[in-house]
């Protein structure tokens, strides 16, 4: 019996490591970024009137069962046909464009991001009174894969369905009062990124033109400050079918987030800029079950600033406990509008 779990394990490991990029062009990569956005969006659409189903606790298990080696090594819009997106299974997306007004000296996305997907979802199905909400932005880029970041609020979720209410950062604090189950799969994920699976890098190496930045600058945060006209909207929101709440409360052409930068550990936000819709948010079946999300590793950004994995890793203070979204959002400024 040990013996067939063994083979199982091995073989969902080597199965979920398989890169196939279907139904995309053979020169993809090397098309101008708004031509792989169109594709995309094209697939998007063609089912926007579906969106993907929850996953059951059998399925849920191949959490920790297999690599999550791909999540942040394969550079891919899609996934491969037999890698399930188990968590942030079901949501919304949109067409969108980040609009700088100040971009510091910042290299990469930060200095351009006009063609970009957003999407709206949840890490589990909602419940009655609680969601754990995020959103995961593409940026497509000329002639080379695309960027992406990730950004949540808290690993335990908020108590609220309006999914603006709170602030994002791809800076998450790992609580160590988490559920076991979160605490589990923190855990897991760990082995994958190395370390400090709640908080994911902005490593901009490459420009939207595709080239490289020979020495790539970026802060050690991004906070997302929601639009309150949006989550006065959502105030009141009981639906726990999150993608279809979220399409009824967007127009298609708001600013969504004010995007400000935390240029160091522990200082306050700067403002950088927006990021606007150019669509509406649809549900989508597609974006539920075959685009895929790159996640930058901690590892990645550490690499160009070794003095933070210092700051960040030290086993007395325990930083990564407690450097996250809430800290960081105690000092957004009150909110104007964004044009």
């Amino acid at each position: 019996m040990l013996r067939g779990v063994f083979l199982c394990v091995v073989t969902c490991l080597l199965v979920c490591c398989i890169v196939e990029a279907r139904e995309l062009p053979p020169n993809y990569e090397a098309l101008p970024m708004n031509d792989k956005r169109n594709i995309l969006w094209k697939m998007i659409t063609d089912d926007f009137s579906k969106e993907g189903d929850w996953y059951g606790t059998l399925d849920m298990l191949q959490l920790f069962l297999r690599s999550d080696w791909f999540t942040g090594n394969v550079k891919t819009d899609l996934l491969p046909t037999d890698r399930k997106k188990l968590i942030h299974t079901v949501g919304a997306i949109a067409q969108a464009k980040f609009v700088w007004v100040n971009s510091f000296d910042y290299t990469g996305g930060f200095r351009g991001a006009k063609s970009a997907l957003v999407r709206f979802s949840t890490a589990t199905a909602a419940e009655d009174d609680a969601m754990t909400a995020g959103i995961s932005i593409k940026i497509l880029r000329d002639n080379i894969p695309s960027g992406n970041i990730i950004a949540m609020w808290a690993l335990d979720g908020q108590k609220s369905l309006n999914f603006f209410e709170k602030p994002f950062s791809n800076r998450v604090a790992e609580d160590p009062n988490l559920s076991f189950k979160l605490r589990m799969l923190g855990k897991k994920f760990a082995i994958a990124c190395k370390r400090f699976p709640g908080s994911l890098g902005l490593s901009a190496q490459f420009n939207e033109d595709g080239s490289e930045v020979a020495r790539p600058k970026f802060p050690w945060a991004l906070m997302f400050q929601p639009n309150p006209v949006l989550s006065a909207r959502m105030q009141s929101n009981r639906n726990t079918d999150i993608p279809v709440a979220v399409y009824s409360t967007l127009n298609g052409t708001e600013c969504v987030y004010k995007v400000f930068a935390v240029r160091e550990p522990r200082s306050s936000p700067q403002y950088l800029g927006y990021l606007r819709l150019e669509s509406l948010a649809r549900p989508t079946k597609f974006g539920d079950y075959e685009l895929f999300f790159k996640h930058t590793f901690m590892n990645d950004d550490f690499a160009y600033r070794p003095d933070w994995a210092e700051w960040f890793s030290d086993e007395d203070e325990k930083r990564w406990e407690t450097d996250g979204t809430p800290y960081y959002a105690n000092s957004l400024p009150a909110w104007t509008p964004c044009f």
